[in-house]
């Protein structure tokens, strides 16, 4: 994927997440979160820059939500796990570099990364807004609606960026 491509994945990730996500509303259940697909996207980098990247889009993310940090810290964090745990998840280091898809990787792994990042995300953003649990029922609902959520988006955002349609001969 190029360079180019990657940043506009970012823009569109974080005007849906800003124009449609951030208003969505939802009785008390957490807002999903697509931003973090553009983490997961991103291929194999010096983790350097990876982390900085991340750090970067977070940042932008929390000028304009004004959340001073929260998803900075959370994609920073992302980004760390992602790049510690692949080459231990994950054999083939060329599947690995050539980005995280359901494409390269296959519908079943793709949706063990997807839960696992949707979960992290959201239990930072929600431990970092709330400064703990205080109520356990309350914290479990929306960590698992957020969970959910995010991951159906993922899959949604991985199938229209990803798949090509086979054009008949």
């Amino acid at each position: 994927m190029s360079a180019f491509k990657t940043i506009l994945y970012f823009f569109l990730l974080l005007l849906i997440q800003r124009i449609i996500l951030d208003n969505l509303f939802i009785g008390e259940f957490e807002r999903p979160f697509i931003l973090f697909v553009f983490i997961i996207i991103i291929p194999t980098l010096p983790t350097w820059a990876l982390l900085l990247i991340a750090f970067l889009a977070g940042l932008i993310y929390d000028i304009f939500n004004n959340t001073p940090g929260i998803h900075s810290f959370s994609s920073v964090l992302l980004a760390f796990l992602k790049d510690l745990s692949l080459p231990f998840l994950f054999d083939n280091e060329d599947e690995i570099s050539l980005g995280i898809s359901s494409k390269t990787f296959g519908f079943g792994r793709f949706l063990v990364i997807a839960l696992v990042c949707s979960f992290i995300y959201n239990l930072s953003v929600i431990l970092l807004t709330d400064f703990g649990i205080t109520d356990v029922q309350d914290f479990a609902t929306r960590l698992i609606f957020g969970t959910l959520s995010s991951t159906v988006l993922v899959y949604v955002f991985d199938i229209l960026a990803f798949y090509r349609r086979k054009e008949a001969i």
